[in-house]
């Protein structure tokens, strides 16, 4: 007699029905962010943003400026720093556009390249993260990769290049200290979830509370 099987754990993200919703609801989602942050009032809770024309949402040569972009990617891959330049190029905008970058953008161009710089420093604990040891190649990690971390990433910047934010030194100070405590508490619980999930005995996690997952695992 066959051994009976136990029961199917539930799908993730609705089943079919979500997977296919969310095919549709992240490009849309992306593209009402872009728009928005490049209308005049720029309020996401507005009515959505008409699209351009079809001329210019395709055209050959973006089909071939997108591979040409798609190669740059693979050489830059090679170098030790080769990512959050699209913010790069929008502060470069800016230069030209106004005479020289506003403190407003050198701050977020700042912030994201403590992001970028702090994720290849501690590239190894990405290796214990959901994304590498559970989720499997599809669509979240093809789109999230190629769509939606560069180019809603860069909201702040693109944001701040159509409507100017004027900001005083104090007020940067401020926003400054309070980046350095959000990235003091953002890096601390990540060291500390990695250094669980390699070994919970470690001395430095081993007395935290944990709580029990359906799966025997712990978090």
């Amino acid at each position: 007699m066959a051994p009976t099987q136990g029961p199917r754990a539930p799908l993730e993200f609705g089943g079919p029905l979500g997977a296919a919703a969310l095919l549709l609801l992240l490009p849309a989602t992306m593209f009402h962010l872009l728009l928005a942050a490049r209308s005049g009032p720029a309020r996401l809770l507005g009515p959505p943003a008409s699209l351009p024309g079809l001329e210019v949402l395709w055209s050959p040569r973006a089909l071939l400026l997108w591979l040409a972009w798609l190669g740059l990617q693979a050489a830059l891959y090679l170098l030790p720093a080769r990512k959050v330049l699209i913010n790069l190029a929008l502060l470069m905008k800016e230069a030209e556009l106004r005479g020289s970058p506003s403190l407003a953008m050198w701050l977020v161009n700042g912030f994201q390249l403590l992001y970028v710089g702090d994720a290849l420093w501690h590239e190894e604990a990405v290796l214990t993260t959901m994304d590498i040891t559970h989720d499997g190649f599809g669509f979240m990690l093809a789109f999230g990769d190629m769509a939606w971390v560069p180019f809603t990433y860069s909201l702040q910047a693109q944001f701040l290049l159509h409507h100017p934010q004027p900001l005083g030194l104090p007020m940067a100070s401020v926003i400054c200290l309070i980046n350095a405590t959000g990235y003091y508490i953002f890096r601390g619980a990540n060291s500390q979830k990695n250094t669980f999930r390699k070994n919970p005995s470690d001395p430095r996690v081993a007395g935290l509370e944990t709580i029990s997952t359906a799966t025997g695992r712990k978090l």
